[in-house]
């Protein structure tokens, strides 16, 4: 007869859930897809600390998918298909200055920490736990390492500083709630935190749009890039009216470190779905925002901005579609189709 700790061993290694698979496979694509994007900013910055920087990240995002690799093909699972070296050239033109270099890696981390905290919030199997709680706290060194950097450089615009109280306050009216007319208040500390925040990510993807637009080679794809930078701008001027508004400062605009090269440094493909993720990274934080806002009109900010920018991502959904070039997330079994298709 077996005892306790041999039945305990010899009980199969339970299957991935379907939620352990989602996130194992979306951050495969991520990471694969930021291994190229990195490895052709690598080629092409200059300061040693930024290339510090761009090391850490990019030797992060291969460790990662070599785990997800071992998680995922362990179980039969078929990796996605990604992208290549031929999404990218690193020997052109640069198109980034050195301060943008810096903004995409501590936003990326931070999208990170974000993402790992999800994944780890839905998984169930131990090795998925331990993978997605070291992968938290380094994506959470990296984020440290690349702010500290720019901070040093004097490169990094803080978020805006409130007075400190002198004692708790209780809200004592509902005119706490309005936004629009009459006894209106200022923002609190965390409105402030989840606009600003909207601001620097927003900022990043109206540089990309821009930069992407004018090396986009196809005229549609073009255009389509093009209504991204003014879907961008969009949410920059509604968000920084929030701001304004207090007389609170606002992020730096990054378009002055896109260069006039017109030389593509990747793929259509490629382009088009970092554009895509980076609009679902916004809808995603202005989402939790939500959850935070209590004055009417950041609550109708917020939701306006949702809908725009979901409404820019069906565009570029349908675009990807058109062209093939959209992989298909795992999921559900279709049981309609199997009924309707019969071998």
């Amino acid at each position: 007869m077996e005892s306790g700790d041999e039945k305990l061993m010899s009980t199969p290694t339970p299957r991935l859930t379907g939620s352990e698979i989602g996130y194992l496979w979306t951050g495969y694509m991520i990471d694969d897809m930021s291994q190229c994007v990195l490895g052709v900013f690598e080629q092409q910055a200059g300061d040693p600390d930024v290339l510090r920087s761009i090391a850490l990240a990019l030797n992060l995002a291969r460790s990662n998918n070599q785990e997800r690799t071992a998680l995922l093909t362990g179980e039969g699972f078929p990796l996605p298909r990604g992208f290549a070296e031929s999404d990218c050239a690193a020997s052109l033109p640069a198109l980034f200055g050195e301060r943008f270099f810096l903004y995409y890696l501590l936003l990326g981390a931070r999208l990170g920490l974000h993402f790992y905290a999800e994944s780890l919030s839905v998984s169930i199997r131990q090795d998925v736990r331990s993978f997605c709680a070291e992968r938290l706290s380094a994506a959470s060194r990296l984020y440290g390492e690349i702010l500290d950097t720019m901070l040093s450089k004097g490169l990094y615009i803080r978020p805006p500083v409130i007075p400190v109280p002198e004692a708790p306050e209780q809200i004592q009216k509902p005119s706490f709630l309005q936004g629009w007319f009459g006894d209106t208040r200022p923002l609190h500390s965390v409105e402030i935190a989840n606009v600003y925040k909207g601001m620097e990510l927003a900022g990043l993807i109206h540089a990309i749009c821009t930069a992407f637009a004018q090396t986009m080679e196809r005229k549609d794809l073009q255009s389509l890039c093009t209504q991204g930078a003014q879907t961008a701008v969009e949410h920059l001027e509604r968000l920084g009216g929030l701001l304004e508004r207090d007389d609170l400062p606002l992020p730096p605009s990054l378009l002055s470190d896109v260069s006039g090269s017109q030389t593509p440094l990747f793929s259509e493909r490629l382009m088009l779905c970092h554009i895509s993720g980076l609009f679902g990274s916004l809808i995603t934080h202005y989402g939790q925002a939500l959850g935070s806002a209590m004055k009417h009109d950041v609550v109708a900010a917020f939701l306006a901005l949702i809908a725009g920018a979901g409404n820019y991502t069906e565009d570029v959904t349908e675009a990807l579609i058109r062209n093939e070039w959209l992989e298909k997330t795992p999921g559900a079994l279709d049981r309609e189709s199997l009924l309707e298709h019969p071998k």
